[in-house]
């Protein structure tokens, strides 16, 4: 829990799908993309309060936009 609470980077993908679309191929992409970021902060370190001066949340919803 680390970063600057007034100051929030916000990433979030859509986890729905719609008849027009193959949501699979859409929100998949978008929600594995957040995962990956996440792995690769915890990875590499960036989830330490020394580098990290933003607070950062990730989020998935459930309807579309």
């Amino acid at each position: 829990d680390h970063g600057d609470d007034s100051q929030v980077i916000m990433i979030g993908a859509h986890l729905d799908s719609v008849f027009e679309g193959p949501g699979i191929e859409d929100n998949t992409s978008g929600s594995s993309a957040i995962l990956e970021l996440a792995l690769q902060f915890k990875k590499h370190g960036w989830d330490s309060e020394e580098i990290l001066k933003n607070k950062i949340r990730f989020a998935w919803w459930a309807a579309e936009e």
